[in-house]
């Protein structure tokens, strides 16, 4: 008792208990074979998740009235990413949950550049897919041609951020052009 006669204040709510990260998928034999983590756990009903990859925020989450949450990362590169999660509620945040390893292994695709032939007159183009690319009817055929078209898939590639291009099938001249000097494949640089 206080010398007026009046008890002393409570002590504060306690912070919340840190999160639990439990599960992620798509798990395939342990690993994630996209660049999209759905990672799932339990926290304190009503309060907010942050989710981090080694240390960096990532995001939030609610939290159910089950306790339940769910984060959903888009862009996970290949390699072992390391999450935690903090909890905040009305009264603070949590200490970081134990951390949660998720290995993502991707496949990397190939591209393939069909064999070319076309006119002698229209501007290069081509039209690409995640399994061709291929040359315009309307792109000349000629060792200049080529080389664009090539350089063109090149830009392609790199907007697309692909890796590991490769070209399929030579670029031949058509019957009617005279035949192109042989290009360096530059996807795979010798």
């Amino acid at each position: 008792m206080t010398a007026a006669g009046s008890q002393p204040p409570p002590p504060p709510p306690p912070v919340p208990v840190p999160p639990v990260i439990s599960a992620f998928s798509p798990n395939t034999r342990g690993v994630d074979t996209t660049s999209t983590i759905n990672l799932s756990g339990t926290a304190e009903a009503g309060s907010t998740v942050t989710v981090y990859d080694g240390g960096v925020p990532l995001g939030t989450a609610p939290v159910n009235a089950a306790r339940a949450w769910t984060f959903v990362e888009l862009n996970a590169a290949n390699g072992t990413h390391t999450f935690t999660a903090t909890d905040m509620d009305a009264n603070g945040t949590s200490a970081p949950s134990s951390a949660f390893p998720v290995t993502v292994a991707m496949h990397v695709r190939h591209h393939a550049i069909s064999a070319a032939s076309g006119t002698t007159s229209g501007t290069p183009s081509i039209t690409a897919s995640t399994s061709t690319v291929t040359q315009s009817n309307s792109v000349p055929n000629t060792s200049d041609s080529i080389a664009t078209m090539t350089a063109l898939l090149g830009q392609y590639m790199s907007t697309a951020g692909q890796v590991g291009a490769s070209i399929s099938a030579p670029l031949v001249a058509a019957p009617h052009e005279p035949a192109p000097m042989p290009l360096a494949n530059p996807f795979h640089p010798a």
